[in-house]
């Protein structure tokens, strides 16, 4: 992840398209890259999203970061559920 400022502008924009499966990915991405800079908020809130759009192991994968970021939070009753 070398230019993450350069990156989530991209990311966004991919999250406005009619493509579910870009979305989903877009979304993931962006999560992961919210990870990176420890905004753990806006990456649980991402990969959930993102875990609206994909399917099959991509899904378990959002679901699985969205519970790591609300572990950071504390938020251990959420982190369960995702």
């Amino acid at each position: 992840m070398g230019n993450l400022p350069a990156a989530q502008p991209m990311l966004l924009q991919a999250t406005g398209t009619n493509d579910l499966s870009l979305k989903g990915d877009a979304f993931a991405t962006l999560g992961l890259v919210y990870a990176q800079q420890e905004r753990h908020d806006a990456a649980a809130q991402s990969m959930l999203r993102a875990a609206e759009f994909l399917q099959g192991t991509e899904k378990a994968n959002a679901l699985y970061h969205a519970g790591l970021s609300q572990q950071k939070l504390g938020r251990f009753a959420q982190a369960r559920t995702s």
